[in-house]
This record gives structure tokens, C-alpha cells and sequence, in this order.
């Protein structure tokens, strides 16, 4: 159990201060890679169901079945796909000028002050992450029932 009034080490500190760091910059490498994932959804989804569906004056009905469902489908993906997208606010550690103003402390007491600011922030960047990823998952569904669905237009009409 941690005892929050015991005085700090100095290195288990220091120690804290760099692992939390580290855990943040990978959570921000895993945020960023999330939003790249979800800026090139919607255009993957419109190019590969362009390749499948030739534009043709005369569609059958099956092909219409697929059609519709298709496009809606595609239409949820890049919608929840750009909500991923959505700004949000973030915390990358503590607070620049509280920190300035907190440099007359002594180093194990400054550095657990700033260990718990990181903890701080790796909490609410693994929460936005989760709900990213979460999103992302169902935006990637649609869209891969969408190229599907694009795919059976395809099968439905020929392959001419």
C-alpha cells in the first residue's frame, strides 16, 4: 500500500517521472496512428467501391439491393470515422507554468508532483483512446460491409 504522506525518494521519483513519460509518448504514437487510420477510411471505402461499381446507365434489381445498403453502410463509416477525427482536449503532462513556479522544491518532491501530473494525463489520453479505437473498430465494420456490398453489386451485374 502507498502511502501518500511518506516523503518521496529522490530516484524512485526521478524513476517514475521517466517511465510515465514513456507511457505517454507511446500513448500519443497510438493516438496518432488511430486518427491516420481514420482519415484514410472514408477515401479506401469510396476508391475501392468505385473499382467495383462501373458506372452503367441500367442497374439490376439485385444490384440495387446491394447498391443501397452499400452506400448506406459507407456513409456510417466515414461518418464515424471523421467523429474519430473530432478534436479533443488532451493533457501531455503538467502545467507549464505551474511547474516553473514549482522549481524551489527539492528534486524528489518536484519530480513526484510531476509523476502525478503524467499519471494524470496517461488516464484521461488512455480514456480518449479507448473511445478512438472504440469507434474506429465500428467505422472499419461499416466499411468493410460496404466494400462487400459494392463487391456483390459487381457479382450481381456480371463481370463485364
Amino acid at each position: 500500500m502507498v502511502r501518500e504522506d511518506a516523503p518521496p525518494k529522490a530516484t524512485s521519483a526521478a524513476a517514475a517521472v521517466a517511465a510515465l513519460q514513456a507511457e505517454l509518448e507511446m500513448l500519443e504514437r497510438a493516438l496518432d496512428t488511430t486518427d491516420r487510420k481514420a482519415a484514410l477510411l472514408p477515401v479506401a471505402v469510396a476508391g475501392i467501391g468505385g473499382l467495383f461499381i462501373v458506372p452503367d446507365a441500367t442497374l439490376t434489381g439485385a444490384q440495387v439491393l446491394a447498391l443501397l445498403p452499400g452506400v448506406a453502410s459507407g456513409a456510417i463509416s466515414a461518418i464515424l470515422a471523421l467523429r474519430v477525427l473530432r478534436t479533443t482536449y488532451l493533457s501531455f503532462g503538467p502545467n507549464a507554468q505551474q511547474s516553473a513556479r514549482s522549481t524551489h522544491f527539492p528534486p524528489a518532491y518536484y519530480n513526484r508532483a510531476v509523476a502525478g501530473s503524467l499519471a494524470d494525463a496517461i488516464d484521461l489520453m488512455s480514456d480518449v483512446l479507448r473511445r478512438k479505437a472504440g469507434r474506429l473498430n465500428v467505422a472499419m465494420s461499416f466499411g468493410g460491409a460496404a466494400i462487400l456490398l459494392f463487391a456483390l453489386v459487381r457479382v450481381a451485374g456480371g463481370t463485364t
